[in-house]
Order: structure tokens, then sequence, then C-alpha cells
């Protein structure tokens, strides 16, 4: 049986316990907090084996737990951290971290937050100025000959004919210069309309295309409906990719002792150690 895809369980152990402790001994009545910190957790860690050729040990263990860290001890011993937990995979693996949605609820997501900003939008948007505009109303052709910096000809409107258009005069030396070369005509039925070549016109398609930053992580679907983040591509031998960091230790009460407070009670616990779903992907030369 030849496996070259496998989704696993990884999860990192969880930091031990700080310990809270009071030292007791002979000649030494009060000799104040000696809790001990716990220990760090383990971590969970992939490693290149050329000496493999598929991902069969991982399809009977895919559940990754790493060994916890061990809570702290009197006398302000620290308790011993976990080991960590080296999974051998083949070379040419791909890592992917999967997500905890699946693409259905991102999409979902996705849309109900694009809702809410055209809302926001809609809601913080000014009133539009042709519709407050105490002013008459303008003809159509007016407004479209003025967008392109041309004025209509006094000689009037010739159905026959297409109108004249005359540059619009600037206060000033310089003059405007118009915005698109196209021409204002008139339909039959009374429309006006502007004509524009876009052949003549130098467009540059290259110039909306954004550059792709290679550094960025690369996100696709690999494992039915989940969407996946590439995490690493295992191509040398002993090549080496952390899954998951152990949880740190919690301090014992030897740390929180002060002038006022010098028999504290308490202690920190240990953090949880990292956890997630992954989805190795062996790239096999057929």
């Amino acid at each position: 049986m030849f496996i070259d895809e496998i989704k696993i369980h990884a999860r990192a152990g969880h930091g031990g316990k700080g310990c809270v402790a009071l030292l007791r001994e002979a000649y030494r009545p009060k000799g104040g907090p000696a809790g001990g910190d716990g220990g760090k957790g383990g971590d969970v860690i992939l490693e290149a084996d050329p000496n493999l050729t598929d991902l069969t040990a991982q399809y009977y263990q895919a559940r990754l737990f790493a060994e916890e860290g061990k809570p702290g001890l009197g006398k302000n011993m620290s308790g011993r951290a976990g080991k960590d937990l080296v999974v051998k995979v083949p070379c040419g693996t791909l890592v992917w971290k999967l997500s905890k949605k699946t693409i259905e609820e991102q999409v979902q997501a996705r849309e109900a937050a694009e809702r809410e900003e055209e809302d926001q939008d809609d809601s913080s948007s000014e009133p539009d100025d042709f519709i407050n505009d105490p002013r008459p109303a303008r003809p159509l052709k007016d407004e479209l000959a003025e967008m392109v910096g041309m004025k209509l000809g006094e000689s009037g409107v010739n159905s026959d004919a297409d109108e004249v258009l005359e540059p619009l005069e600037s206060e000033g030396d310089e003059t405007p210069e118009p915005m698109n070369t196209g021409e204002l005509k008139q339909s039959a039925s009374g429309a006006w309309a502007m004509e524009v070549d876009l052949e003549a016109e130098d467009y540059d398609d290259t110039e909306d295309l954004e550059e792709v930053d290679e550094s960025d992580p690369i996100f696709r679907s690999p494992y039915k409906d989940r969407e996946g983040e590439l995490v690493a591509d295992l191509l040398e031998p002993g090549q080496q990719v952390t899954l998951c960091l152990g949880g740190r230790g919690g301090l014992g009460n030897q740390h929180f002792a002060t002038a006022s407070r010098q028999t504290p009670r308490f202690a920190q616990p240990g953090e949880p150690g990292e956890e997630g779903e992954f989805f190795l992907e062996l790239r096999s030369i057929a």
C-alpha cells in the first residue's frame, strides 16, 4: 500500500504548573517561598528522512502528541521539560496547515464582512450633490461637452451633420487639455452620447497588475473542503520544521515574593501547547 497523502493532528506538550512551597529546615524557621517553575512542553517536529518512500507510518499514527512538562518542586527545583516528538517523513513532503473552518464557512464570513462594510459606507456617505443642487438642471449635452473640455458651437444642432465643438476658453494662458478625444453625437431619438476610439488610446494592461510577493504564504484547498497554508517543503535530508511549539512552564511562588508579601501562596499554571490539523502531501517522481 502506497500512501502519499495523509491528514494528521498534532499537539505540543503543555507547560508544567508552578509549585507553591515554603522552605522548612532546621535552623531556618523562616526560609520563605521556595516553589520551583514548571517544565516546558515538548515540540512536534517533522524531519526529512531519505530512507523513507511514503507516509505509511503517519497513516497508522495520525495523532502526534508531544510530552507535557512536569510541574515544579520544592526547594526551588524546576520541573523536567517534555521531550520533543520528532517524526520522520520522506524527502519531498509538502506540509499544509489546515484551517479550522470549512471553505463554505469562510466564504459566508467574508460575504458578511463585505455586507457590513457596504452598509457602513452607505450610512457614512455624503448626500448626492445632483439631488440637493438648487440650480436648474442643465441639458445632458452641455455636461458631456464640459467633461471632454469642449463646448457646443453657436451654429446649433444639425440633424444631418455632427455638431461642431469648440474648445473651452480658460482664464489665463494655460488651456485645459481635453480628457478624451471622443466626439459628442446625437442619435435620431435625440439622445446624446460620446463616441470614443479605444484602439487609438495608449493603454498598458501591465500597470493594473499587482506585483506578487514570493514571501507571502500560499493558500489553496489541499484537503477536501479545507483551505490550507503552505508551511514547509521538506526537500533536503535532515531538514526539520516545527509544527507546534510547546507551552511555557508556570512560575513558582518564589518569583512573587515582595517586601510586603513575603509568603505568596499562589503560582502560575502552565501554558497550553499549540495544536492544529496538518495535511502531508508527498511529491514523488512518476
